[in-house]
């Protein structure tokens, strides 16, 4: 069976054909019953009865594609279909909303984790930035006479809390580094390959991370702009296993088989991180195969060509 690794991040983005084609192709908003009958058939089948929105054709390069959003279960779906009926993918599209909410407005949990790090600063209001169920909430504090920002979950878990309010973040080639931090990099590394850097600079002072695969074992490697070894820490895989579908969740069941139509499902992949869980199938539907993956309460994230 083909084992595709599932995405860590697949839950908060999952990108269809879609954006690319606005950014680059020819299009043309069309109704349903314009589109080829091969491509009509696709879009309602994945549709499972929900009302289809304009169909927008693409053309980039001489190839056409068609996609549509639609909301299916309550939630809302990128679509994108060859102009032969071929399904490329289906893809949750939950979006991304920011809004300013009032301190005594966000979830207790927040508060209790806000007031703890802000250490006695007054916090008034939080910057709450939301996708799907999922929400964080970020301020400003300033605690010593120096300026701090904090982020938090909606559980009230801190995710960050770091000086200053502004970072500038860079990704440079390894050659565009300090002489020094090269120095360092190659030393740690061991002879490993480094491919490229990520650069955050705070207040004037930088910091260059490389993820490093050194002895077989991936490491995030952190140097300071003077060549000062920072951090050099094992950079722990999501933890990946293979289960029999009667193993899954019955929602996750459910959504796999809707969505496999019934081809046949040999196994299921289970990806779990941060507590989070995804399940992932390979299977073949009109001779072409698909990756499929859903989340652990059985809702549908992406559907994708696997080409």
């Amino acid at each position: 069976m083909h084992r595709r690794l599932l995405n860590s991040n697949l839950l908060s983005v999952v990108v269809g054909l879609l954006a690319t084609a606005t950014a680059r192709a020819d299009e043309i908003r069309l109704k349903l019953s314009e589109s080829p009958a091969a491509v009509q058939q696709t879009f309602v089948a994945e549709a499972k009865g929900a009302h289809l929105e304009t169909i927008i054709k693409s053309t980039d390069d001489d190839v056409t594609v068609y996609a549509a959003r639609v909301a299916i279960g309550g939630k809302h779906y990128e679509i994108t279909v060859e102009a032969d009926g071929t399904l490329i993918d289906k893809t949750m599209d939950e979006e991304i909303v920011e809004s300013e909410v009032a301190f005594a407005n966000a979830p207790a949990a927040v508060q209790k984790t806000m007031r703890e790090e802000a250490e006695g600063d007054e916090i008034d209001t939080l910057n709450q930035t939301s996708q799907g169920d999922k929400a964080f909430y970020e301020t400003g504090v300033t605690i010593g006479g120096k300026d701090y920002w904090l982020m938090v979950d909606s559980r009230g878990r801190l995710l960050e809390k770091r000086l200053g309010f502004e970072i500038e973040e860079d990704s440079i080639d390894f050659d565009e580094a300090p002489a020094a931090v090269q120095q360092t990099l190659k030393r740690v590394a061991k002879g490993a390959e480094i491919d490229g850097l990520h650069k955050t600079t705070e207040n004037a002072k930088s910091e260059f991370d490389a993820q490093i695969k050194i002895d077989g074992r991936d490491y995030v490697v952190r140097v300071g702009d003077d060549g000062t070894l920072i951090e050099k820490a094992f950079s722990a895989q999501p933890e990946e296993e293979e289960l029999e579908l009667s193993e899954v969740p019955q929602a996750v069941q459910r959504t796999l088989r809707d969505e496999a139509r019934g081809a046949d499902i040999e196994a299921v992949i289970k990806k779990t991180q941060d507590d989070e869980s995804l399940y992932g199938i390979a299977v073949v539907l009109g001779g072409n195969s698909y990756w499929i993956i859903v989340g652990a309460d059985g809702l549908l994230v992406s559907k994708e060509l696997d080409d």
